[in-house]
């Protein structure tokens, strides 16, 4: 199930590169709303409100927009950022219709890697995978707990719990491997040589 993300947002007058230029200088980040069932709408907001959400989520991960006394589900389709100072100048959300099937990459989170039996090591053979869903159960992330992992653990898309999720369709390959748990003495870094002994 989705988990609500909120950004609080105002129907924006202030349209054009320079206007623009005057929001950032109050702190406030351009953004405009479109979809298929609304006009596109100007908005404006607060940049720390944006840059905490940005720094938790990614792009195409979901967020409802609080415009006055509406709240509008939308997804961040896009956003820019400043050349020098990397912080986001300008975002695009997407309106979402609460029947109409969304496709959606999503980041695969691990947790309790750190936790790992002394001379074991996570290998990752995936960073996200796509799914399709309604909107009512978008996930912004997979998360994936490693405590109680083994040694020689391979798990493959088709082994995660959200595969049996009756609401989302996983639209990866199932069979993909997703993760394995192997002994750091046998791992070899792609970017270091692999050394082969003379006979």
């Amino acid at each position: 199930m989705i988990s609500k993300s909120i950004l609080n947002a105002n129907v924006s007058t202030q349209i054009g590169s320079r206007e623009s230029k005057a929001l950032r200088k109050n702190n406030m980040i351009p953004a405009i709303l479109y979809g298929k069932h609304i006009d596109n709408q100007a908005l404006e907001l607060d940049k720390v409100e944006v840059i905490k959400h940005l720094k938790a989520n990614s792009i195409e991960s979901s967020v409802y927009l609080q415009i006055i006394k509406v709240e509008v589900l939308a997804i961040v389709k896009d956003f820019q950022r400043d050349l020098m100072t990397r912080q986001p100048i300008h975002i695009d959300f997407q309106a979402l219709t609460i029947c109409v099937n969304i496709k959606e990459n999503f980041p695969i989170h691990y947790l309790g890697n750190t936790n790992l039996r002394d001379g074991l090591i996570l290998q990752t053979f995936l960073d996200h995978f796509e799914s399709q869903t309604i909107p009512k159960y978008l996930i912004d992330k997979a998360e994936i707990d490693l405590s109680d992992a083994e040694l020689g653990d391979t798990v493959h898309i088709k082994d995660l719990p959200l595969v049996q999720d009756e609401h989302i369709e996983i639209l990866t390959d199932a069979t993909l491997a997703v993760y394995a748990i192997a002994e750091s003495n046998r791992f070899i870094a792609v970017d270091e040589p692999v050394v082969i002994p003379e006979q």
